[in-house]
């Protein structure tokens, strides 16, 4: 039987032995208990975590009788308290702080894509303008050249008949000149030839 158990634990530890080892931490919380009594020696009524804020009312070598944030007072083993911050009480009001500057930051970034986009707009707009602008102008300019050269045309034949109604008026003119021409030879005919017409 001794034999068969002693084979049990060699197996157990030649087991725990080839598993691998698993790492673990310190904890950073410490936690202090509040009392009532003054050397501590009572079950403390509050627990306090490592980073409360507490005031010191009354101070001897071993022990501290304090106030917590709550308005409570208590006595604590004094060599515990210390006057700076413990390290995990300020990583974790700089990591609240660098979360609030991420949310800040955040926010600016997308405010500012936002002004960018519009700025963006703003620009194409203007360079459309720009071009509609040049366009305008240009297109002024020509008619401005236009106009001068009409005007110039315009005090060049100021004295002058326009060509077509120079050729209406010749027209014009032969059709009333060959109208009237018939119109004396008929006369001329039919006086002649006793109101007879003979062409």
């Amino acid at each position: 039987m001794m034999k068969a158990g002693g084979f049990l634990v060699a197996a157990s530890l030649l087991w725990m032995m080839a598993l691998p080892a698993q790492a673990e931490y310190v904890t950073d919380e410490l936690q202090l208990g509040l009392h009532i009594a003054e050397d501590t020696s009572d079950t403390p009524f509050r627990t306090l975590v490592s980073g409360a804020e507490l005031e010191i009312l009354e101070r001897n070598r071993f022990y501290a009788r304090v106030r917590t944030s709550a308005g409570e007072e208590g006595w604590v083993k004094a060599g515990y308290l210390i006057t700076r911050k413990p390290a995990a009480a300020r990583a974790m009001e700089l990591e609240a702080a660098n979360a609030k500057i991420n949310d800040r930051l955040e926010k600016v970034l997308a405010q500012t894509s936002d002004v960018r986009q519009t700025i963006a707009g703003l620009e194409s707009e203007l360079a459309t303008a720009k071009t509609e602008g040049a366009a305008a102008l240009a297109r002024a300019t020509e008619l401005e050249v236009d106009n001068t050269r009409f005007n110039e045309r315009m005090i060049d034949f100021r004295g002058s008949v326009p060509v077509r109604w120079a050729f209406l008026a010749a027209g014009l003119m032969l059709l009333v000149g060959f109208f009237s021409g018939f119109l004396w030879f008929d006369y001329r005919s039919r006086k002649r030839y006793g109101g007879f017409r003979v062409y």
